[in-house]
C-alpha cells in the first residue's frame, strides 16, 4: 500500500495491521527487516508523520535488533512526538520467535487450525534459510575491542566500544527471551529504574566498565527462583562467570546451612565454587562443591557465627570469535554458560522459608466449664478468673475499683469442700510501689496460679461451689 505524505513524498511501508476488539480498532503501520539490515531513524519518523496524518494508532518495527528492555527502540534518533496519539513499538524476531514457543508448547493452543499455523511459524522461524537472524554475532568491531580490553588499551569509550556494549545488552535480552521460551515463564533482564528512564546511560555505564576493568556484565531474573542470575564476560581473563546470591536458612546450625545447600546441589558439577558469608561479613569462605561433598567445615573455618548467606558460582572459558563457526563464538559461549547453570545449579536450589510461629506453652490451670465432674470449673470461677482481670486492669491504670475507699480490701474466694476453709485471691490495698509496677500479664498470670492451686484443693469427686455473696449465712464475712 503507497501512501503519499503532506510533504508529497511516496511512502510505502511493508504492512498495515488492524485489530478489532469489540467496539474498538487498532490500527498500525508495520516496517520490518530480515537478516542484517537496521532500522532507518529517518525512515521511522516519517511514518510517524503519516500515522498521525492517516489516523493509525502505532507504528510497529520488526527487525534482527533488540531493545533493551520493553518500551524502549533500538534506533538513535527516533523522535516521538511527546503527548502524541501515535505510539512507537518495536519487536524482535527473536521476542516473536520466544512468544510463539510459549503458546505453542507451555500454554497450548485449542484450535487446531491456529496450533498448526503457529507451528509453522515457529519452524520458519527457526529455519537458517528463513533470513531471520539472531543475537549470534558481537560485530565487526568485536575481535579489535576485546583484544584492547585484554590488554588494558581502552582508554575511553569509543563508537566500536558502544557497538560491542549494545550488542552485549541486546545477548543478554535475547537469552532472557530464549531461556523464557524453554521455561514457559516470563524471564527478564533486570534494568535499573535510571537505565529506563534514560537508555543512553545504560549503555555509557556499559562502555565505562569494559574500559576500567574490562568486564561486560548483566543480570538476568528468573520468576520464583531463589536469585538473580548474575553473568560476567572477563575479557581480560577470557573468562566466563555465572553466579547467584541467596540467604541461608535462619533456623539451622552453621553445619545443617551448609548441609542444606549440599544436598540440593546433588548433580551440580564438583567445580561449583561455594562462598559462605557470616553476617555482616564481606570476605568469605571458600570451597569447591565437590570439595565441600567431602567435609562441610570447609567454609566454617575460623567462623564462629553460622553463615547467613551463600553465593554459587560457575566458571567456564570464555568463546573468542564474534559468531560461531568451527569453534565456538563468543554470544553462543554465553548462552551455553547461562542455561548450564540455570540446569544444573539455580533451578534446584528452594527459597528459604520462615519456620511456623510455635505456640506458647500452655500455663497450668484449671480446665474449661463443662469438661465433666473430674475436671470442671463452674461458671463462678470463670467469672472470678474476669474479676481478678479487671482488678488487675485497674492495680496498672492505678485506678480506685468502682464503690471501694482507698483502704479496702478486694478479695474473692471459694470454699472448698474438701476441709471447709475458704481460698482467697487477694489485691491488697493501698497498694505499695511494688504493686504499682505490675504488669496486666502478671497479674493474669499471678491469677491462673492461684485459680490452679483452688482446682487442686477441691474434692476430687464434686466440683467446688462458689459461695453465693447475697447469702445473709455466709460465715466468711470477707469472701463478697
Amino acid at each position: 500500500m503507497t501512501f503519499q505524505s503532506a510533504d508529497g513524498d511516496k511512502l510505502r511501508p511493508d504492512g498495515v495491521l488492524r485489530v478489532t476488539s469489540g467496539q474498538h480498532v487498532f490500527t498500525a503501520l508495520v516496517e520490518a527487516k530480515v537478516g542484517e539490515a537496521k532500522l532507518d531513524a529517518d525512515q521511522i519518523n516519517k511514518y510517524l508523520r503519516l500515522a498521525r496524518q492517516e489516523g493509525y494508532d502505532c507504528v510497529l518495527t520488526v527487525s534482527a535488533e533488540i531493545a533493551a528492555f520493553d518500551g524502549a527502540h533500538p534506533t538513535a534518533g527516533v523522535q516521538v512526538p511527546a503527548g502524541g496519539k501515535v505510539q512507537l513499538h518495536h519487536l524482535s524476531w527473536t521476542r516473536i520467535l520466544s512468544v510463539s514457543i510459549k503458546e505453542h508448547a507451555h500454554r497450548g493452543v485449542e484450535d487446531v487450525e491456529q496450533a498448526w499455523l503457529l507451528s509453522e511459524l515457529i519452524r520458519y522461524l527457526e529455519h537458517p534459510n528463513s533470513g531471520i537472524t539472531h543475537a549470534s554475532d558481537m560485530g565487526e568491531h568485536w575481535v579489535d575491542v576485546r583484544d584492547k580490553a585484554r590488554d588494558g588499551l581502552l582508554p575511553r569509550p569509543t563508537l566500536e566500544v558502544a557497538d560491542v556494549c549494545r550488542r552485549w545488552d541486546q545477548l543478554l535480552h535475547a537469552n532472557a527471551m530464549g531461556l523464557g521460551a524453554q521455561l514457559g515463564s516470563d524471564v527478564q533482564e533486570v534494568v535499573s529504574r535510571a537505565h529506563r528512564q534514560n537508555p543512553a546511560l545504560r549503555e555509557r555505564d556499559f562502555a565505562q566498565r569494559l574500559c576500567e576493568e574490562g568486564v561486560l556484565d548483566g543480570r538476568l531474573r528468573v520468576p520464583d527462583a531463589v536469585a538473580d542470575m548474575d553473568v560476567s564476560a572477563d575479557l581480560r581473563a577470557s573468562r566466563l562467570v555465572v553466579s547467584a546470591e541467596f540467604a541461608a536458612p535462619s533456623d539451622k546450625g552453621a553445619k545443617g546451612r551448609v548441609g542444606w545447600l549440599a544436598r540440593q546441589l546433588r548433580e551440580a558439577p564438583d567445580d561449583l565454587i561455594v562462598e559462605a558469608f557470616t553476617r555482616g561479613s564481606n570476605t568469605p569462605e571458600i570451597a569447591t562443591l565437590g570439595d565441600l561433598r567431602e567435609d562441610t567445615a570447609l567454609v566454617l573455618r575460623n567462623r564462629q557465627n553460622p553463615p547467613a548467606r551463600f553465593r554459587v558460582t560457575q566458571r567456564s572459558e570464555m568463546g573468542q570469535s564474534r559468531r560461531t563457526t568451527r569453534k565456538l563464538g563468543f554470544a553462543d559461549s554465553v548462552t551455553e554458560a547461562i542455561e548450564r547453570f540455570y540446569s544444573t545449579t539455580l533451578q534446584r536450589l528452594r527459597k528459604v522459608a520462615p519456620p511456623a510461629p510455635k505456640a506458647l506453652p500452655s500455663h497450668p490451670g484449671p480446665p474449661l466449664a463443662g469438661d465433666g465432674p473430674e475436671g470442671a470449673v463452674d461458671a463462678g470461677q470463670q467469672e472470678v478468673s474476669r474479676s481478678v482481670d479487671d482488678t488487675a486492669e485497674r492495680v496498672v491504670r492505678r485506678e480506685r475499683p468502682p464503690g471501694r475507699g482507698v483502704g479496702a480490701r478486694t478479695a474473692v474466694g471459694a470454699r472448698s469442700l474438701a476441709d471447709g476453709r475458704p481460698v482467697e485471691a487477694w489485691v491488697p490495698a493501698p497498694l505499695s510501689e511494688r504493686d504499682l509496677s505490675l504488669t496486666a500479664s502478671d497479674a493474669r498470670a499471678s491469677n491462673r496460679t492461684r485459680l490452679h492451686q483452688l482446682h487442686q484443693l477441691r474434692s476430687p469427686r464434686h466440683p467446688p461451689d462458689i459461695i453465693n455473696p447475697a447469702e445473709p449465712s455466709s460465715p466468711h464475712p470477707n469472701i463478697l
